[in-house]
């Protein structure tokens, strides 16, 4: 009784068998229609443009001029450069330049008007002399700007009365190095006490004052 119930089971078995393998043939079918344009992505970032390098004539542009009180009327300054061809100077931080900064102090009918600079040391060997003088240093580059530059001086205006100039020996901590303020000592002597007293450093916020860069690389 048991044998013909087996031999159906297998034949059902079978049959399910033969019916999977009679279904499609596998083959690819046809393409769906298109679906809608998605949304547009980010704008990607801009091809670097050319650039100039920092040799030749390079022309100069003082972009913005900061002072901070807080570190004794300390400027920073922002400036770009440009080549012969108009281009954005890169290497620029390598290089030597002069950062001038001087006020302007009006005559009087006994003295003509006069541009005091605020940075000023001694110079000279078996004679030494007071000179207009400037911070001689390297800029930093502004990351993703290409051509522009800053330079924070290290001559505290508001300080420059209380020593002068660089060499006096009295020059607060902080100020310039001897390598960005040249300098050759002290003065002494009958014409520095002559000359000592009419020296106006003093700072005012109120006066005209003048700020100049120049590219002075190989030149002392």
């Amino acid at each position: 009784m048991r044998r013909p119930l087996v031999g159906l089971m297998l034949a059902a078995m079978l049959g399910l068998g033969l019916a999977g393998c009679s279904g499609d043939d596998g083959a690819q079918g046809p393409p769906g229609p298109q679906g809608p344009a998605g949304p547009a992505g980010p704008t990607g970032p801009s091809a670097p443009g050319p650039t100039g390098s920092a040799t030749g004539d390079l022309t100069g542009t003082i972009s913005s001029i900061a002072i901070d009180s807080a570190a004794g009327q300390t400027i920073t300054v922002t400036f770009s450069l440009k080549d012969a061809a108009g281009l954005p100077v890169v290497g620029a931080e390598t290089k030597n330049f002069e950062f001038h900064v001087a006020k302007l102090i009006p005559g009087t009918t006994s003295k003509p008007t006069v541009w005091q600079s605020y940075i000023n040391s001694s110079v000279g060997t078996s004679v030494r002399v007071l000179r207009a003088n400037a911070e001689r240093a390297k800029p930093v580059p502004v990351a993703g700007s290409p051509g522009v530059y800053t330079y924070k001086f290290c001559t505290p205006l508001a300080a420059v009365a209380s020593f002068i100039y660089y060499g006096s020996g009295s020059q607060p901590a902080g100020t310039c190095s001897s390598t960005v303020v040249a300098n050759s000592g002290a003065l002494s002597g009958a014409a520095w006490d002559a000359v000592r007293p009419t020296i106006d450093v003093a700072y005012n916020a109120n006066a005209t004052t003048r700020l100049a860069i120049a590219g002075r690389e190989g030149h002392r």
